[in-house]
């Protein structure tokens, strides 16, 4: 099945989270969630083509400060559901008057990241429950005011972290919480993936991306890595990281890019970048153990995302796609684990997820955050984890700025990590 296929796949393929394990929508009542969409760039058509593979998703309304991109949203939508959204497309802040909507349950952000965190923010504030794509802000006061703002209203939040729910990352997820691995003491994890095509427009004007190049340093992108790492070691659970040290390479591989493609004199070859090509994080952990984080989106090169786990029973190092068990000096692929030990998530709608984006993570991200606002549960990658993964941003910048020192990473759960049990109420892949 080729992606568009799948996108135009039934709904009766999808599945339901539900407490003690997953339930068919075919086995459920299918209650509407009524969802408005924040964002319809290309990332945005995406996820609302996936969205709307859940059983009894409505959209109301859609926005978008391009006009051509939200009726292209809404075209989408009067395909599929029949309706013909209400388009939100007057300014930067139109999407305040999408919030005030009273048929709308939940909006879904997929906008560039500086404005996820006031975006949740204010559909918080007005009631509604939220989902946003990744990083929740680079700014850890920022931060703390999405999770105070969810802590105040009650409403629930979720990040769209789709690299947690990938088949590999799943299956390791699995394994570490039925005691494969032991005592999980250190971890490497990275996002190295060459976006510089994805950082200029054709004239050589800065996308978002580029933008970000050009404004911010050290990890400005940590979750895609450290959400897999951190849900294996149970961070937040029992965990939490305490401390980042960074250290980046000097910049200069963007003015190389634009002088060869835009030419040397062009303003985009002349401009000074902050990013660092490869930005490497030591993580200190409350236990004692430690994650080495690694992040380049600007080298030359092949997507290169790997993870690596050790505990005193095994070890799993996604670059080998194998693991290696007790003292025994080889290595197993890892595929040979997948029949004891493959997640049920996978078992059940494996083939329904495998043509999604980002290794199947669209797909299960998606139906968790319909069955988040269905079911009024936690998600599972919640406001704390959205919080402390993002807080990478600004404390491996802050620790750039004072020589490659330690800098305090904020207990966003004001101590309530120490229990392993505090979020047991959560939605968790099961």
């Amino acid at each position: 099945m080729n992606r568009r296929e799948f996108l135009s796949a039934s709904v009766g393929t999808i599945a339901a989270l539900s407490v003690g394990g997953i339930l068919r929508a075919d086995e459920q009542s299918a209650k509407a969630v009524r969802i408005g969409v924040i964002g319809t760039g290309g990332r945005g058509i995406g996820m609302l083509k996936g969205l709307l593979l859940n059983a009894g998703v409505e959209v109301p309304a859609v926005c978008d400060i391009n006009e051509g991109a939200a009726e292209l949203a809404a075209q989408i939508v009067k395909e599929k559901n029949g309706n013909t959204p209400i388009k939100y497309t007057k300014g930067e802040y139109d999407y305040r008057n999408l919030l005030e909507r009273d048929d709308i349950d939940a909006v879904m952000v997929c906008t560039p990241i500086n404005w996820h965190a006031d975006m949740a923010i204010d559909a918080m504030n007005a009631g509604k429950d939220v989902a946003t794509e990744v990083v929740l802000s680079g700014n850890n006061d920022k931060l703390w005011q999405v999770v105070k703002t969810k802590e105040k209203t009650g409403r629930h939040f979720m990040m769209m972290e789709n690299y947690c729910y990938s088949r590999p990352n799943m299956l390791v997820y699995n394994m570490s919480q039925q005691g494969f691995f032991g005592d999980i003491y250190y971890g490497e994890c990275s996002y190295i993936h060459n976006c510089k095509s994805l950082q200029f427009y054709g004239d050589g004007k800065l996308t978002w991306r580029g933008e970000m190049v050009r404004d911010a340093y050290g990890n400005a992108y940590p979750t895609h890595a450290m959400g897999p790492i951190s849900k294996s070691f149970g961070l937040n659970d029992g965990d939490r990281i305490t401390e980042c040290v960074a250290m980046g390479t000097r910049g200069r591989i963007n003015n190389y890019y634009a002088a060869e493609k835009f030419g040397k004199d062009s303003e985009a070859a002349k401009i000074e970048y902050k990013s660092n090509e490869m930005t490497t994080c030591l993580l200190k952990l409350a236990s004692g153990g430690m994650i080495t984080l690694f992040y380049d989106t600007t080298s030359p090169g092949p997507i290169d995302n790997f993870y690596l786990l050790q505990g005193n029973k095994a070890r799993y190092n996604s670059r080998y796609d194998s693991i290696s068990v007790g003292e025994m000096d080889q290595w197993t692929k890892t595929n040979e684990f997948l029949e004891k030990y493959d997640h049920p998530y996978w078992k059940k709608d494996g083939q329904a997820a495998e043509n999604a984006g980002h290794g199947g993570g669209d797909y299960f991200v998606l139906r968790d955050f319909v069955e988040m606002v269905r079911q009024n549960r936690e998600p599972w990658v919640d406001v704390y984890d959205a919080a402390m993964w993002s807080s990478i941003c600004h404390c491996s910048r802050k620790s750039l700025d004072k020589g490659s020192t330690p800098v305090k990473v904020p207990d966003f759960t004001n101590g309530k990590w120490k229990s392993k049990t505090w979020r047991n109420g959560n939605m968790r892949p099961a």
